[in-house]
């Protein structure tokens, strides 16, 4: 498992990085797609909390 994350952040590291360089390479789009797919796992997390926060109790 800790190998997967390992690989996993150096390919979003260099990726990310690539949309940086002056450069146009298959790097940005994979770039883009990472950070893109972050979004997405961001915005799901926030509506699930936002979710489960409502199904609590009113006190």
């Amino acid at each position: 498992m800790r190998n997967t994350l390992s690989k996993m952040w150096v390919s979003f590291r260099d990726s990310v990085g690539g949309l940086l360089d002056s450069k146009g390479t298959a790097d940005d789009v994979k770039g883009l797609l990472w950070l893109a797919v972050v979004g997405v796992v961001v915005v799901v997390f926030l509506t699930l909390l936002r979710g489960w926060d409502r199904r609590k109790p009113m006190r």
